[in-house]
């Protein structure tokens, strides 16, 4: 009608029509679309396997034993000293499916999410590597601080070069004694690496999270056309955080024995994982040294003593 509203008929990107019409579509069309479907899927397979070598290699190198494919798996899936979170965590790192940079880079018109948005490397590529190691925002360097002092008081040494193999390799690693031609193992030594790594790794994992989603108002929402400031996460409370996940898995430990349900038999043997664990990072809260049997006391992880005020601003 001359003179009336016209409707607008653009049909915009998101809800174009994509792929082969098979009404037309020949064998040929068919058959690259195929082959276009197994090279993505390729991709992913040879990133995963990639990923898995990497944590292969950082659990030979620590613990001098080469460990298969099915351990890899399992350590990731049925992990006991790994809560359940954290293990789906851990099996998206091995498989580099979080929606972090790379994933974001593929897409086209969403590069700027693919991008760090902290102020001291904006623009940066915000791969797991950068979130979890690199980005000062996140303060991975304050929490890894905190997880070296821990495991240097149960005389674990710190691996050379530690990356993000080290981590997918947390569950894997055995912890052996030094200078012992037959690599004895330590199960205490190796558990407390296991949970110390994993806690550390997903707790800065969440401050980034927190960091960047906390304002915003529309959960779908990601980087773009918001102009909420993000939340800054402060050193200090970085520590306290990953010293607060720890204690909550140390008194996870000692209220099994407390309340749990066990029998003599199963009781005596979790007592004794319980001590070879956590005995030689734990402290009375006042300082104190603890008794050689504290599973009744209440004790702290030795990370830094007392805790630090949060930073007011």
């Amino acid at each position: 009608m001359p003179g009336g509203n016209l409707t607008d008929l653009t049909v915009t990107e998101s809800h174009q029509i994509r792929g082969a019409r098979l009404s037309t579509a020949n064998q040929k069309t068919m058959y690259k679309g195929i082959r276009h479907k197994k090279n993505k899927e390729t991709s992913q397979v040879e990133r995963t396997e990639k990923n898995m070598e990497g944590a292969r290699i950082a659990a030979l190198e620590i613990s001098g034993t080469n460990p298969t494919n099915t351990k890899i798996w399992c350590s990731l899936l049925r992990n006991k000293n790994i809560p359940n979170n954290i293990r789906i965590f851990l099996w998206k790192l091995m498989h580099s499916a979080h929606k972090v940079g790379p994933y974001w880079r593929r897409i086209p018109n969403y590069k700027e999410r693919s991008q760090c948005t902290g102020e001291t490397c904006k623009g940066e590529l915000e791969s797991m590597e950068h979130i979890l190691l690199e980005c000062p925002h996140n303060h991975g360097e304050a929490v890894w601080e905190i997880a070296q002092q821990i495991l240097r008081k149960k005389e674990i040494d710190w691996p050379g070069n530690f990356s993000l193999d080290h981590i997918r390799a947390c569950g894997i690693t055995e912890i052996c004694k030094n200078e012992d031609e037959n690599n004895t193992r330590r199960p205490g030594a190796t558990r407390l690496f296991t949970i110390i790594i994993s806690e550390c790794a997903f707790i800065i994992w969440k401050l980034r999270n927190e960091r960047i989603f906390a304002n915003k108002t529309d959960a779908n929402d990601n980087n773009d056309d918001n102009d909420e400031p993000q939340r800054e996460i402060t050193r200090t409370e970085a520590q306290n955080r990953a010293l607060s996940a720890l204690d909550t898995r140390l008194t996870v430990d000692c209220l099994t024995l407390r309340i749990g349900k066990l029998s003599p038999k199963q009781w005596g043997k979790h007592k004794n994982k319980v001590l070879r664990t956590w005995s030689g990072v734990v402290v009375n809260r006042d300082g104190s040294s603890l008794p050689e049997d504290w599973i009744k006391t209440r004790g702290v992880l030795v990370g830094r003593l007392p805790r630090q005020p949060l930073d007011n601003g």
